[in-house]
């Protein structure tokens, strides 16, 4: 105890005290010193203000203390002068009088008490009851530290350190530190621990740092005991073990360091080590943050933000992260910025949102500096301004903001400003990938699938969507269970496809959706289920995804996964239908021309599938010509479509064509060509192409007359159950069913 002064010429009762005191015995040493005050010594008075200040042997009672400093002071003892004059300052115990204190600290000087030549310097340096006086201050704190004073040593390494009334010099500050821990001071313990840790005048050497710490925790310093566990909670110096950053952060917190209940906090916030609790945190939170700690009073405005272990209260938030801000904490300001933007806690004002991410900007905040720059960009509480929103980029993106070198690879691919660079864009997508962004990820893995500014690499592509995939990127998951399905990059796994489809679906993407439901109902990489199909195209659909929309209404025309249902299908395949998906004009038109759902109207069929048609959907073309074809008054139209369907290699409208050039319907009559299109859909095992290739050849229409090669092309299109084909070989004799059912087998068993 600094207050206790090994004095053997005093009275038998003071020695006993001072024996009982190395014992710990406080309340039989309290006995024995007021014996000896009794008798006057002035020592004793001040031990006795020290136990009274501490809470040992006594209760604790600052007015106690004040009472036997003061005792002990007018009696001359400096000790007393000093300690009297420190309560002043502080206003611990009595009124805070800076002219007090002064008096009674010049009193302790000139008896040459180096503490008070040390307080006395700190008085001069800050401008605390005396003139500010750097050179006056620095030189009392260097005479009481010459004396070996190890709290004026303390004192001068501080003064080293910040550069306060003198020159930076963190070696000399290092130098000091020693001095003062080698006399054993706690406190210097731990400014030499923060030294080594940081490199800070001398090597950087973190066993070192917290073998200085563990000295200073084991002397009860709540500050050492918080380094202790914030070393063992981010193994620096030690291995990683959040147990004993608990215990270490705990007894911090329970000797009323700040820092240490905030960190002790933080274990339950978290559920690092312990289990999440938000009531304990909250807690700990707020005895930090009465304390005026900053870190604990942002945390405890974002509890209250976000009503974690507390209701939600934006204005309870904003009163907190003020606290915090008058310390120039960013994080506050940076959250007190989102607060006014938002309107959250405090009235909504854009320009004074903007005030505050600049505060904390200017601080070095990474995060606002990005923020900043989103708001010069989109004109939000300041004037447009494009090179101040790119110089708040740079500078978040010269401190490793992943998000800011996202935004700067969209500014160079889009050329705001006129910087449009795409492999400058395509540098800061792959410098903020690696920094783990998500969305660079997802967009870096698009370049690679699309080939978009970069070498077409499928199995790139697999890499960037993983990466953001597994970070919890939805459409990231799409692309890569995409992947899965096609075997593009990877090897194709319909039920790794499936779980990715899962894991966006989940979250609501409804392309995933949709395409989980296909998985479901073509039985691809799950078991078949309809049911579940109709599940999944419904959550899709429900969200507007056209293709999911026309799927459903196919499941209700069909009756598969739920009952039929046509004016239902009809319903989803007009929504998909309306915005432009091609599959579901086709249907649509189907229906009408069914009237299946809806009354049938040949005209609205023939809208529709012309809707589609002109799509290049090859279905539609198909319907929309048989609909022109069937109804007699339009074979030019029809064979336009055919013909654009044929092309295509559709064997239907192959046929068609035969027929048309056969007939001269919509085209001149040209056996020739008729006999080519024929050919074409033959080819295809078309029985209905097959058989009239066939009678070409029997009568040399388009071909020169060959009866082997018809009845060739006839026994195909038997093959095919057609039955003209099958009257024209009973007629030309050759017709033997044993041989057409044998043909019939091999097809079906190949």
């Amino acid at each position: 105890m600094g207050y206790v002064l090994w004095d053997r010429s005093g009275a038998t009762e003071w020695d006993k005290a001072q024996e009982l005191l190395k014992e710990n015995q406080y309340e039989l040493a309290v006995v024995e010193l007021r014996k000896a005050i009794a008798k006057g010594k002035s020592d004793a008075m001040v031990c006795l203000g020290g136990l009274y200040e501490e809470g040992k042997g006594v209760n604790r009672k600052m007015k106690s203390a004040v009472k036997y400093y003061r005792l002990a002071a007018e009696k001359g003892n400096a000790q007393g002068q000093y300690h009297l004059a420190v309560c002043y300052l502080n206003g611990k115990g009595v009124k805070k009088d800076e002219g007090a204190a002064m008096k009674w600290i010049r009193q302790a000087v000139d008896k040459g008490h180096a503490g008070a030549q040390s307080q006395l310097g700190l008085c001069y340096l800050t401008g605390t009851g005396v003139p500010k006086d750097s050179a006056t201050g620095i030189k009392m704190i260097r005479k009481a530290a010459n004396q070996g004073d190890p709290v004026a040593q303390l004192h001068l390494g501080d003064c080293y350190y910040g550069g306060v009334g003198i020159a930076k010099d963190e070696k000399k500050a290092v130098k000091w530190y020693t001095k003062a821990a080698d006399k054993g001071d706690a406190a210097a313990w731990v400014r030499l621990g923060k030294c080594y840790m940081k490199g800070h005048g001398v090597p950087v050497d973190e066993a070192e740092a917290v073998e200085y710490f563990r000295k200073a925790a084991a002397r009860g310093d709540a500050e050492a005991q918080s380094q202790l566990g914030y070393c063992y909670g981010n193994g620096r110096g030690v291995s990683l073990d959040h147990g004993e950053a608990l215990r270490w952060y705990r007894k911090a917190a329970e000797n009323g360091n700040p820092e240490g209940q905030c960190g002790y906090a933080n274990y339950f916030y978290l559920g690092l080590g312990v289990e999440k609790n938000y009531a304990t945190a909250i807690k700990w939170f707020r005895k930090a943050a009465d304390q005026d700690y900053a870190e604990a009073q942002v945390l405890l405005g974002r509890c209250y933000n976000y009503g974690e272990g507390v209701p939600t209260d934006h204005v309870e938030a904003v009163k907190w992260y003020k606290k915090a801000a008058k310390h120039g904490d960013a994080n506050s300001e940076y959250m007190l910025g989102f607060s006014y933007m938002k309107g959250e806690g405090v009235s909504k004002d854009a320009a004074e949102a903007v005030q505050w991410f600049r505060k904390a900007a200017e601080h070095g905040h990474a995060s606002s500096q990005y923020v900043l720059g989103r708001c010069y960009e989109k004109g939000l509480g300041v004037a447009q301004d494009l090179a101040e929103a790119l110089n708040w980029y740079l500078k978040a993106a010269e401190q490793d903001s992943a998000v800011a070198m996202y935004r700067l690879g969209l500014w160079y691919e889009k050329g705001v400003d006129g910087k449009k660079d795409p492999a400058v864009a395509i540098k800061w997508f792959h410098m903020a990938a690696e920094r783990g962004d998500d969305d660079a990820q997802f967009t870096l893995g698009v370049k690679y699938d699309t080939g978009e500014n970069v070498p077409q690499d499928s199995a790139e592509a697999v890499k960037w969507y993983r990466k953001a995939a597994e970070q919890g990127h939805a459409s990231a998951q799409y692309a890569l269970g995409l992947s899965y399905e096609k075997g593009d990059g990877v090897p194709k796994d319909a039920a790794e496809a499936v779980r990715w489809y899962r894991k966006a679906a989940e979250r609501g993407i409804a392309y995933a959706q949709c395409s989980l439901g296909t998985c479901y109902a073509l039985g691809r990489g799950v078991t078949e289920d309809a049911a579940e199909a109709v599940r999944w195209y419904r959550k899709a659909a429900e969200q507007g995804d056209a293709e999911a929309q026309n799927y459903l209404g196919v499941c209700y025309s069909s009756g598969d996964g739920v009952p039929r249902d046509y004016n239902e299908a009809v319903k989803w395949c007009r929504k998909a239908a309306e915005q432009g998906n091609a599959a579901a004009q086709s249907n649509l038109g189907y229906y009408y021309a069914e009237g299946k759902g809806v009354a049938q109207n040949a005209s609205e069929a023939a809208k529709w599938y012309r809707k589609a048609a002109e799509q290049d959907y090859e279905r539609a073309q198909v319907r929309l010509a048989d609909l022109l074809y069937d109804d007699k008054r339009n074979y030019v139209e029809a064979v336009k479509w055919y013909r654009k369907a044929a092309n295509k290699g559709n064997s239907h409208a192959q046929v068609m064509l035969g027929f048309a050039y056969g007939a001269g319907k919509g085209v001149p009559q040209n056996n020739v060509e008729s006999v080519k299109w024929f050919r074409l859909a033959a080819e295809q095992d078309e029985g209905m192409a097959q058989y009239w290739l066939g009678y070409a050849y029997e009568h040399g229409d388009g071909v020169a007359e060959n009866l082997a090669e018809a009845v060739q092309w006839y026994i195909k299109a038997a093959v095919n159950d057609n039955e003209a084909a099958i009257t024209r070989l009973k007629k030309m004799g050759t017709y033997e069913p044993s041989v057409i059912e044998g043909m019939k087998r091999l097809k079906r068993n190949k």
